[in-house]
């Protein structure tokens, strides 16, 4: 679960697949093409998965030209039913800016900001590789088989889109490595400053843990707990490298309260 406004940036995000061994990276194309996206309306498009084990990364490659972009609110569900958000409301008022896109957790957006929320866009020019609004790396864990859907919406009347095609790239593990008890870590704190884009940076140090990360939550005591399984930590941990090697920094820029910890 993460808090609406709260951004966690790590360093060293590159867009492959965690190392692990014995990962079986494929892609599923789906065989529906050309879909108009209704006005004001919505589609859903369902791919069938028979691969084997459970997902250890996800990558949504979609293909859709839309004069006005932040009208599409797009949802990648796996087979679970569990449901990440890929985009909503993005792209103002750019035309085709979803025309070769690539959801991808690992994505680093050089030289604009990497997720979709905030990167710099271009009239008619594709995002390309971006972090998708949700981390992917919620679904690490689930079956790769069974059906998965993409599901499009457009909110507003006035303009109408079409699906060319999507596909999915997914790395599979026949199982997920067995994990060790959680270690907690404690760090400083300090002041935001007031409209400030760098925020406040509190570096906290990890030591004598195994060389994989699986999961990593974060408690900020402003009154936000957030999950980062996924994006943040997560995504540029889990490409193998040695915990001693990476630095670990939570960069909090603004924070709304939707809940106070208990």
């Amino acid at each position: 679960m993460c808090a609406v406004g709260a951004f966690v940036l790590a360093s060293d995000a590159r867009a492959t697949a965690p190392a692990f061994p014995g990962v079986i990276t494929t892609t599923l194309p789906s065989s529906d093409e050309d879909l108009p996206i209704p006005d004001n309306g919505s589609l859903v498009t369902v791919l069938p998965s028979e691969l084997a084990g459970v997902v250890v990364d996800v990558d949504v490659t979609l293909d859709i030209t839309h004069p006005t972009a932040d009208q599409l609110d797009v949802y990648l569900v796996a087979p679970s039913g569990r449901t990440v958000t890929l985009t909503t409301d993005n792209g103002q008022q750019n035309d085709d800016v979803f025309a070769d896109t690539t959801f991808d957790d690992q994505a680093t957006g050089t030289p604009s900001a990497p997720n979709v929320r905030n990167l710099t866009y271009t009239n008619a020019v594709a995002t390309g590789p971006v972090q998708p609004e949700g981390a992917l790396s919620a679904l690490v864990g689930e079956s790769a088989a069974g059906p998965w859907a993409l599901v499009v919406v457009d909110d507003s009347g006035g303009s109408t889109g079409i699906l060319h095609g999507w596909s999915l790239t997914i790395s599979t593990l026949s199982s997920l490595p067995p994990a060790a008890a959680p270690a907690d870590f404690e760090g400083d704190g300090g002041n935001v400053p007031d409209n400030n884009v760098d925020g406040l940076a509190s570096t906290l140090d990890v030591s004598g843990l195994g060389s994989r990360l699986l999961a990593v939550s974060a408690t900020v005591l402003s009154g936000v707990y957030f999950d980062e399984r996924g994006r943040a930590f997560y995504k540029a941990l889990r490409d193998q490298e040695p915990l001693a090697d990476i630095g670990h920094s939570i960069h909090v820029y603004w924070v709304e309260r939707p809940w106070w910890p208990t």
